[in-house]
Parts: C-alpha cells; structure tokens; sequence
C-alpha cells in the first residue's frame, strides 16, 4: 500500500463516516445480473455512459436478441457477420444493443477473443476465474480499451467485493488524503479502508458514488 500511518487514520476515519447508499447495491448474484451475455456487454457499455442509456442498450439487447445470442459461439457468430472495421463495428453495435459506439464494439470483439482464448465460456466459468483473478496477472493489457475500470465493475458483477476507480472514488480519496491516487492505487486503498472498518467494499464504493454526486436517491 502507498499510504503513511497518519493517511490510514484519515481514510479509515472518512469511509466510516459516509453514509450508506439509499439502496444497497444489487452485485454479486445470478438473481442480480443473470446471464453471460449482459455481463460481456456490460464490460463494455458501462464505461463512461450514463446510466439510462446503458439501462437502454441491455434491454434492447434483452428485447430484440436474446433469443438469439445467448452464448459465447452465438454473439461469435454475430460479430462474424459484420466486418470489423468503423462501419461494420456501428452495424454491429446497432444490431445488438440498439446504439453506434463502434469504439465500444470493438472492445467487445477483444473481449469475447479474450473470453474464448482463456477459457472463460459460460458464466460458470467466468465466476470462478473473477474470484481468483488478479488485475495485473489476469487482465492488464489483454483487451484493448479495457483497462481497471472495466476489470473491476465486472469482477463486482460476479461476486467480488471491490470498488471501482471511477471520478468519485478519486474525489473522493483525494480530499480525504490531499494528493491523487493512481487507477490500481485507489482500488486497493479504498478496498482495504472498507475492509478496516467493517464495511463491504461495494456497499462504501456505492455510498461514496451516491454522496459525492448529492446524497440519496442520486444513483
């Protein structure tokens, strides 16, 4: 860990005091996020975008292709039909979750090369791998474009207690601290404070989210 003696009383002192999240977040469980598919997507979408149009692109996607892509050799399969390159990855996109981000599809073909090169084909598989997997080792450098951020939101899905290094988590570490984190930093150091404090690491993540964008209700 980076931080002195006098920074871990300060952390520890701050992430007790934030108030927990109006409504504890839904990570962790098939009940939660259920299926295969929406948790590659998600890896993808749920970087940087407003909620409602992540929201949007998941039940177009549930709406219009479910039935259809429901496996790694299905969405496979699709991303075969279109070619891969600015326009192919727009047609892409729209096919599958009803909005352009070619940059985002073609995160998405990495992804599902990664997925099929390590072995990560069902849900089942993908779970195991989360809770044993670590960043650098497992993640770093393997998928364009996918960086911590994405690693982290979708080992929470399955299961892991960890937090994300978005804007908030940074703001918020930040004030607490009077100097910045790096991305890797700020994942271990606010995931230690929650743990120091008997917190779950998601539930302070979700709170810290929630009171530096204005108090409950502002997920």
């Amino acid at each position: 860990m980076t931080l002195d003696d006098r920074e871990w009383m300060l952390l520890e002192k701050a992430s007790a005091a934030v108030p927990p999240p109006a409504i504890a977040p839904a990570i962790g469980t098939d009940a939660d996020y259920p299926d295969y598919i929406s948790n590659l997507l998600l890896t993808v979408l749920d970087l940087r975008l407003r909620n409602p149009i992540v929201n949007n692109a998941i039940q177009f996607y549930r709406d219009n292709r479910w039935n259809e892509v429901r496996t790694l050799e299905d969405i496979e399969g699709v991303l075969a039909r279109f070619p891969e390159d600015d326009e192919g990855n727009r047609a892409a996109a729209k096919y599958l979750w009803g909005y352009l981000y070619a940059d985002r599809l073609g995160w998405l073909r990495g992804l599902v090369r990664w997925a099929r090169e390590t072995g990560l084909v069902d849900q089942d598989h993908l779970r195991t791998w989360a809770h044993a997997s670590d960043f650098e080792r497992d993640f770093s450098g393997r998928v364009k474009g996918l960086s911590i951020a994405a690693y982290c939101w979708l080992v929470m899905r399955l299961g892991v207690d960890t937090v994300k290094p978005d804007v908030w988590v940074h703001a918020f570490a930040k004030r607490v601290l009077g100097r910045g984190l790096s991305d890797v930093e700020v994942v271990q150091v606010i995931t230690e404070a929650a743990h120091r404090v008997g917190r779950s690491a998601r539930e302070l993540d979700a709170g810290i989210w929630e009171h530096e964008r204005g108090g409950p209700g502002t997920i």
